[in-house]
C-alpha cells in the first residue's frame, strides 16, 4: 500500500525538496542550535557575560558584557544586540553595540559610535572569518577580549604604523576609565 501524505517526504515533483521546506529546515536548525548555545551559556556562565533572548523571538538576543578588572573598562556594562540569520550557524550573527551614549561615545577602536562591532568573525573586519563551528559564546568571548588593558592595540593598522612608546608607558590608573567617561556623558 502507499504511504499517507504525512509519511511522504517533503518533496515536489521529480524528488526535489521545495524552497519552502528548505527554509523551514534551516529555520528549525537555527532554533535548535540557538537553544543549544543558550543552554551552554546558562549551564556554565562565562565570567562577565549575561545573555537574554527576546521572549517572542529566540533569534534576537540581548547580551551584557562587564568590563574586565584592571582595564579601562572595569566597572562598565556594555550592551549588545545580537540577531541571528535563518541560516545560522552557516552565516554569522549581526551584532550591534548599544552602549554609545546616543552615538556620542566610542569606548574602543572596534566598537563604533554608530553601533558597528568590528570583528573578523562577524565579517566586519579582515582576518579569519566565521565558521559553522562557532557559536554565540565564541562571539561574545571575542567581543569581551577587545575590552583589554591596551585597547589601542585593537586599532586597525596598529602593527603597521610606527608609534610612540609613550602610550604603553601610561599607567592604567591614569587613563580615563569607563566610569569617568560615563560621568562626563551624564554631566554634559
Amino acid at each position: 500500500m502507499g504511504r499517507s501524505t504525512l509519511e511522504k517526504p517533503f518533496t515536489e515533483s521529480k524528488g526535489r525538496v521545495s524552497y519552502y521546506h528548505r527554509c523551514v529546515a534551516l529555520f528549525l536548525h537555527c532554533h535548535i542550535l540557538l537553544n543549544r548555545d543558550l543552554d551552554t551559556i546558562y549551564k556554565d556562565p562565562p565570567h562577565g557575560i549575561c545573555v537574554i533572548p527576546d521572549k517572542d523571538n529566540i533569534t534576537t538576543v540581548h547580551a551584557m558584557i562587564t568590563g574586565p578588572f584592571e582595564t579601562p573598562y572595569e566597572g562598565g556594562l556594555f550592551h549588545f544586540f545580537v540577531r541571528f540569520p535563518p541560516n545560522y550557524p552557516f552565516s554569522p550573527p549581526r551584532v550591534k553595540f548599544l552602549t554609545t551614549g546616543g552615538g556620542t561615545v566610542r569606548f574602543n577602536p572596534n566598537l563604533y559610535q554608530n553601533g558597528k562591532v568590528c570583528l573578523s568573525i562577524l565579517g566586519t573586519w579582515s582576518g579569519p572569518g566565521w565558521t559553522a563551528t562557532q557559536s554565540l559564546l565564541s562571539v561574545l568571548v571575542s567581543i569581551q577580549s577587545l575590552l583589554n588593558d591596551k585597547p589601542y592595540h585593537n586599532e586597525p593598522g596598529y602593527n603597521q604604523v610606527s608609534r610612540p612608546s609613550c602610550c604603553e608607558a601610561i599607567p592604567i590608573c591614569s587613563r580615563p576609565t569607563t566610569l569617568e567617561m560615563w560621568r562626563s556623558i551624564m554631566t554634559s
